[in-house]
């Protein structure tokens, strides 16, 4: 699954230590975390963040979702995500 996240960042954010990105393809029972890359300005402030994830280990079923975590205090606002099944 391809991922793509339009984001801004409000305090200083890690990725993937301070936000992560997870998918499922089974309804959320199963999820499988991805890796962030920071694919540059979207426009200002907003930034565009990309994963591809392996979901080949879950479940084969076709019920999609996302959910994105902050593990720390960090403001951060999301403004879009897209998920695809490549």
């Amino acid at each position: 699954m391809d991922v793509t996240i339009v984001w801004e960042e409000i305090d200083p954010v890690v990725l993937n230590t301070d936000l992560l990105v997870d998918v499922s393809r089974d309804g959320g029972t199963t999820f499988t975390t991805g890796t962030l890359v920071d694919r540059g300005i979207y426009t200002t402030p907003k930034e565009i963040l990309t994963a591809t994830v392996d979901v080949s280990g879950q479940p084969a079923v076709t019920a999609m979702k996302w959910r994105i975590r902050t593990v720390n205090t960090k403001s951060l606002r999301v403004h879009g995500v897209g998920l695809t099944w490549s």
